[in-house]
């Protein structure tokens, strides 16, 4: 995944996004880095799910991507998340 992260071309976005469902939990959060450093517009809804995963790393780097990526859209869902992070102070950053 991170050297797709350094290919500039659609078809390794298009790998990225695959990636972003993968069921290991690091190639999913590798692949939710690149989203973010990549300000990957088109990933914005398959992140904004990922506020919610069980698993809080998996939530604090969907939140970072989404913030990176800049969608309004993710506003509400980001706000969300942080409503219910007064246990991780990541989160609540």
């Amino acid at each position: 995944v991170w050297a797709l992260t350094r290919i500039d071309a659609p078809a390794a976005r298009a790998a990225i996004h695959h990636a972003l469902g993968d069921t290991d939990a690091l190639v999913q959060r590798t692949a939710i880095r690149s989203a973010g450093l990549w300000r990957d517009s088109d990933a914005s809804e398959t992140l904004r799910p990922l506020l919610r995963d069980a698993d809080p790393q998996t939530r604090r780097v969907a939140a970072e991507s989404l913030g990176r990526i800049g969608d309004p859209a993710a506003v509400p869902d980001l706000l969300s998340a942080a409503g219910g992070a007064d246990d991780d102070r990541f989160l609540l950053h």
